[in-house]
């Protein structure tokens, strides 16, 4: 990570790109660092850059064919080594949201919604439906109730 002041912030000529996170604007900024100036190209989801001319900015870059790519540093989140913003992984303690865990309980709800168009699990009560949920939500069956079991079939080939 490095830190600099910006001397000069200006819109690309194409003004931005469409990314996996929605339209990402595009800037050409000057960054004076301890080393000397540079110049390089940075993102920003808004259409006018957070940072003005004279501001501190903490970024890591990298360099390409066509120059050298900024990405300012947040220094209040934990930096990772991964590329992805960290939000696969960002965990309980971290004070975000636990996508683990949903993406766990998405998986737990697409297994339920499978054992009951294949019949071996029947919604038959609220009750039933109320302790599915808290399956898919915590991954854990409530002791005093269990799902209506479907009686099997002698030919059912389905493994689970």
């Amino acid at each position: 990570m490095k830190t600099g002041i910006i001397k000069q912030i200006q819109k690309t000529q194409t003004g931005g790109y469409q990314s996996k996170q929605g339209w990402i604007y595009t800037f050409i900024v000057t960054i004076q660092t301890s080393e000397g100036q540079v110049t390089g190209e940075i993102g920003s989801k808004t259409e006018q850059y957070p940072l003005g001319v004279d501001d501190e900015i903490n970024f890591t870059f990298t360099k390409d064919e066509y120059g050298y790519k900024f990405k300012k540093v947040n220094p209040q989140y934990p930096q990772g080594g991964s590329q992805g913003g960290g939000q696969a992984t960002q965990g309980q303690n971290s004070g975000g949201r636990d996508y683990e865990a949903e993406n766990r309980g998405k998986c737990r709800t697409q297994f339920i919604k499978a054992a009951i168009i294949a019949g071996q699990i029947t919604c038959g009560t609220f009750a039933d439906v109320l302790m599915l949920e808290e399956f898919a939500m915590t991954g854990i069956i409530p002791q005093e109730r269990q799902p209506n079991q479907a009686k099997p079939v002698a030919d059912d080939n389905v493994p689970f």
